[in-house]
């Protein structure tokens, strides 16, 4: 069944290619801002808000689903506000789902939803359908349609597409609780739960999930505890009712986590039977709540839960296995302490993961050294491998793991559900003895709100503790006197959501205000409520709390929006919010409005109901006490009256402002009184007592220290408001680094921080993030002095502005794509100039060029002359005027023969581009000439707008390409050098029939790598025989610098290509020889060498206007 993304009754305000827009790929649905859209079928995201807010061309925002595995569709939603998008890369959605509201971003022009349809293979490479073809048949949100062809009395009751689930959740998920529904799906969902042994309620309620989950165990399906046709079925027909108590199926359920410790209690009461557990944690990764703790073994054991180990610090780059032989030994000891330490019997194996979709070489020349280092320590018997399919094979072909006990000659092997090489889900190898099912984030698998893994037990002996021989008993912890007790000793995790709006800084805080959001009490989630408030921006809170967990939305460096907003004395600047997320009032679920009233409110045994999210507010309260100095004690309306320090509420707030203000502040009401102040408090005080650890990183997740300049997460301690922690914790760091301690991100903080990541292999940011703190903090890393910040390039000139392009007329330019002429000048064409130094000014101009006849790159580049016909001012170079945002910018230039070719880009309004076109000059550049060659800006999915290309000796072209919107990957192309000039003549490099070759439709070359995802300016040149690639890399991931790529040929793998990365982004005001604020547009200067390579690169102060130049560099021999 599909689902229409919006209610039919909203008009179809523009058609698909029409005849007054052809180029109209998708339709436009007329419908006013805040309107859901939901997903008509199941899919998965391609893009969403993991995509920069308004970076796409055209949408400003767009959410991207991909349903051809069900439906041969990808589907496109644009012009939605960023915040308003609630999916991201790699989720899952269902048919009827809300994915985002109705917006009017990008180039709207009014409030509408924009939609695509797309063939395979899909948005990139697949042809528009129009979407009205797709849509026929399809239902409105909330329809009741025909429930099919099932019939009889075991037919499933509901519409197809639908099943009973939750009342918070999409339209086709019924809970009997609405009101709306059928007489006939209320009998069939009692009927279920009769086969069930579970009340007969006619509701989705608690019982009946756990019930759900029970049947889809045994089952083998996904245990979400949703009743669709399949669960519908194996309950009414199967055996499993009352399994949720009875005996243990044959296959066990473990889990395995890294983000926190549910514990074993919490795992057994999701209904799973036990867990792997790592050894260590990951804190490079941010996983410091990661590895098992012997109380936490403990439980396990005492409930009999099976429990198996594993081993797993590094990923990606950082992976143990690429350590070889030396790594597994080290790991092996490291492992087998921590396993003894919290019980682990001498006899049970131990898991070494292999977390990589790695090759046969990388298998053979590491991955294999790694497990035959920790067999050395270990004896081969008691090491096991987490690893691919094809990995399992290669494991017993080697035989480096153990057999298990059990006679099945199955092996220690632990096989994930994905890297299948082309097979099915769910293919398992004959040789492992546990299978990962269910892999977080693709399948949504939570336990007590923690990200899961699920796993299959295979075998009886799949190496748990309780199979040895004789097991261990877990060393205890050491008895305190006076113990300090509280619900979660190690806390909990919050994680940062921002969003919502704030003001810049904050006075001293005096008072911590509570809140409740006027959600459904159980239902709401802490996301949505900022999500929610990110879009109206009609206020805010520094933390979110719900039943399941906590999250930050405003940095307490700034003041939330959490009492009414009346300038910066206000009572936001004084107080710091803690939001609930349910209601203050009695009523604690509805339909329709809101019935709750200030004088009917939540009682006190209501508020204890929700024992976790209580634990968790004391828990944030002690936090921002210890990090603010907050007294931990109730402040009541007269306290707030009287500008008493303490903890209070926003009910309090409203009526002490009659004195504290003099005016009644508002009319909020939540929280009331009978919140109980007295076991929070208490909690919190217990909280703050416990011991920190001091070496854990002192800034909220997510932050880093960083330049003034950078977003809300970037702390620079300069702006004068941190906590103290931010300002000790970075003083330490510098210290430890034997850099100077101004506890302020300073040059030499930034340089620490890349010497660090580089060493590391890291993406290169000049922050430091938690991974760098630990790195120094916990792992000891330390600068190499002799090395201590040594430039990987020079800044040899500024190229362009005032002293330098001025007597041009040219004080503000960018750009300079360079050719050497056929006379032998230096050729460079400007995109944007203007006269004085400011973008925006007068005598607007693009593009135009300049001569230079310099010779000592080294000493920087002189200019000579203006081309054209006054060499003492740069005129543009053929004539049109700038109007309505137009202009015309250089692609690259290229000299061949007696001839100049330039590929510019017709722009109307920046990174708007209209068309390519190729001019021609035959005097030295001097004059230019149209040749007639015009390239549609949708070429090749809009891959073939901005150009870089360089000629060969066998007379081909080859000319690299992507967009000019900076949010696409690479194509590769060619032609022959005397058909230049010919659209029809250029072939593209890409994959068909299962390999690469010229004249197939070009496919990326490079594309959604970090580092390599999207780019800008590019420049190919060959030197040396070498192939010379620099581009500006716009990556999301380790992007914001320009890389550079030497090559043998154009055609080699760009995947594999030798990279450096000789300039880096910076903040304004953080700049130095190899950094650069607001970089972009690499060229190669003629006449350099690969050993004196040198580059004109652009720099735009967006904000001021200036600078607006480009600038020359020398860079390292790559």
């Amino acid at each position: 069944m599909t689902i229409r993304p919006v209610h039919s009754s909203f008009p179809v305000s523009s058609g698909f290619r029409t005849p007054d827009r052809p180029d109209h790929e998708g339709i436009d649905i007329a419908a006013p801002i805040g309107t859901p859209i939901l997903a008509p079928v199941d899919a998965v995201v391609v893009e969403g808000a993991d995509r920069p807010p308004g970076a796409v061309s055209g949408f400003g925002n767009w959410v991207w689903l991909d349903a051809q595995d069900g439906h041969g569709v990808d589907l496109i939603f644009g012009h939605m506000r960023h915040a308003s998008i609630l999916v991201k890369h790699g989720d899952r959605v269902r048919a009827g789902e809300q994915i985002a509201s109705v917006g009017s971003e990008g180039e709207s022009t009014g409030p509408h939803l924009h939609f695509e349809v797309w063939g395979p293979p899909g948005r990139v490479g697949g042809q528009a359908r129009n979407p009205q073809g797709f849509l026929a048949g399809a239902v409105d949100p909330g329809a009741q349609v025909d429930t099919g062809t099932e019939t009889g009395d075991d037919a499933f009751p509901l519409p197809r597409g639908f099943y009973f689930g939750p009342l918070e959740g999409p339209a086709s998920s019924i809970s009997g609780l609405h009101g709306s529904e059928r007489p006939e799906w209320i009998a069939g969902l009692k009927r279920w739960q009769r086969a069930q042994r579970v009340a007969e309620t006619g509701v989705y309620d608690d019982a009946t999930a756990d019930a759900a989950r029970a049947v889809q165990f045994a089952h083998g399906f996904v245990p979400d505890g949703l009743i669709g046709p399949a669960t519908w079925q194996a309950g009414l027909t199967g055996d499993t009712a009352g399994t949720t108590t009875g005996a243990r199926p044959r296959t066990l359920h473990l889990v395995d986590h890294a983000a926190a410790r549910p514990g074993a209690r919490a795992v057994r009461a999701d209904g799973y039977h036990g867990a792997v557990r790592y050894l260590v944690d990951s804190p490079e990764r941010g996983l410091i709540n990661k590895k098992l703790l012997p109380e936490e073994a403990a439980g396990y054991l005492e409930l009999d839960m099976p429990l198996v180990s594993n081993w797993q610090k590094g990923k990606n780059a950082t992976a143990d296995w690429r350590r070889g032989f030396d790594g597994g030994v080290a790991d092996a000891r490291a492992a087998d302490d921590w396993h003894r330490h919290c019980g682990g019997p001498a006899g049970a194996p131990i898991f070494f993961s292999i977390d990589d979709d790695l090759s046969l070489a990388e298998w053979n020349s590491m991955a294999s050294h790694y497990l035959r280092g920790a067999a050395s320590v270990l004896g081969k018997q008691r090491v096991g491998a987490y690893c691919k399919f094809l990995a399992c094979e290669w494991a017993v072909q080697d035989d480096v793991v153990g057999t298990c006990r059990d006679g099945s000659g199955k092996r220690f092997l632990w096989q994930p559900n994905t890297w299948l090489n082309g097979r099915p889900l769910g293919t398992v190898s004959e040789h492992a003895c546990l299978f990962q099912r269910l892999i977080h984030p693709r399948d949504h698998v939570t336990v007590a709100g923690i990200n899961v893994d699920v796993n299959d037990t295979l075998t009886a002996d799949f190496g748990q503790w309780q199979f040895a021989a004789e097991p261990v008993v877990p060393e205890p912890e050491p008895v305190v006197p006076d113990r300090i007790s509280v619900r979660e000793p190690e806390g909990y995790e919050i994680a940062w959501h921002p969003g919502p709006g704030s003001r810049a800084g904050h006075g001293p805080y005096k008072r911590i205000y509570l809140h409740t959001t006027e959600n459904q009490d159980w239902i709401g989630r802490a996301e949505n409520v900022a999500d929610g408030q990110a879009v109206r921006r009609d206020g805010s809170y520094h933390y979110i709390v719900d039943d399941n967990h906590i999250i930050q939305t405003v940095t307490t460096k700034n003041a939330a929006w959490g009492v009414p907003v009346r300038g910066v004395d206000d009572g936001n600047h004084d107080s710091v919010h803690i939001a609930m997320v349910g209601t203050s009032g009695a009523i604690p679920r509805w339909t329709g409005e809101n019935p709750n009233r200030e004088t009917n409110p939540k009682t006190r045994q209501g508020w204890l109901e929700h024992d976790k999210m209580l634990d968790m507010v004391a828990f944030t309260v002690a936090t921002v006490s210890t990090e603010h100095g907050i007294p931990i004690e109730r402040v009541d309306i007269a306290g707030v009256g009287d500008d008493r320090h303490g903890v209070s509420s926003h009910n309090n707030y409203t009526f002490g402002s009659v004195r504290l203000k003099g005016f009644k502040d508002g009319t909020h009401w939540d929280v009331p009184d009978s919140f109980p102040y007295d076991v929070v408090l208490a909690a919190a005080k217990q909280y703050a007592a416990l011991p920190v650890d001091p070496d854990r990183f002192p800034l909220p997740s997510g932050h880093y220290w960083g330049p003034l300049s950078g977003p809300a997460e970037s702390w620079s301690n300069r702006f004068g408001n941190e906590p103290q922690a931010s300002i000790d914790g970075l003083r330490r760091w510098q210290t430890l680094l034997g850099i100077p301690p101004t506890a302020v991100y300073d040059d030499a903080t930034r340089d620490a921080a890349i010497a660090m990541q580089q060493a590391k292999g890291w993406p290169v940011s000049g922050h430091v993030f938690a991974g760098e703190w630990y790195g120094v903090v916990k792992d000891g890393w330390r600068l190499d002095a002799p090395r201590r910040f040594a430039p990987s390039a020079r800044k040899v000139t500024d190229a362009t502005g005032p002293g330098h392009t001025d007597r041009f007329g040219m004080a503000a330019t960018d750009l300079g794509v360079m050719t050497r002429t056929p006379s032998g000048r230096i050729l460079a064409v400007f995109g944007d100039t203007f006269r004085d130094p400011m973008v925006g000014g007068d005598d607007w101009r693009a593009p135009v060029a300049l001569y230079s006849d310099t010779t000592r790159l080294d000493d920087g580049i002189v200019w000579h002359e203006a081309a054209g016909a006054d060499s003492n001012y740069a005129r543009q170079l053929w004539p049109y005027e700038h109007t309505d945002g137009r202009t015309v910018l250089p692609s690259d230039v290229i000299t061949i023969g007696p001839d100049i070719f330039l590929h510019v880009m017709i722009n109307q309004g920046l990174g708007n581009v209209v068309r390519t076109e190729i001019w021609r000059s035959g005097d030295d550049g001097k004059s230019w000439q149209p040749t007639g060659a015009r390239f549609d800006a949708g070429l090749h999915g809009g891959f073939a707008q901005l150009w870089t290309w360089e000629r060969d000796d066998d007379g081909w072209v080859y000319v690299f390409s992507t967009g000019f919107q900076r949010d696409k990957g690479l194509i590769l192309r060619r032609v022959r050098e005397d058909r230049i000039t010919d659209p029809g003549a250029y072939e593209g490099w890409g994959w068909r029939d299962g390999r690469w070759g010229w004249g197939n439709p070009p496919t990326p070359v490079l594309e959604r790598e970090p580092s390599a995802e999207k780019f800008g300016e590019l420049c190919l040149r060959k030197i040396q025989n070498k192939w010379v690639l620099v581009n500006f890399d716009a990556s999301t991931t380790g992007g914001y610098d320009i890389d550079l790529r030497l090559l043998d040929s154009p055609t080699d793998n760009l995947y594999l290509a030798r990279k450096t990365t000789p300039l880096r982004g910076s903040a304004w005001g953080d700049e130095g020889n190899d950094r650069i604020a607001q970089l972009y547009g690499p060229s190669i200067v003629p006449g350099s060498t690969l050993d004196n390579l040198h580059l004109l690169v652009s720099q735009w102060n967006t904000a001021a206007g200036w600078p607006y130049r480009a600038m020359q560099f020398e860079i390292p021999r790559p």
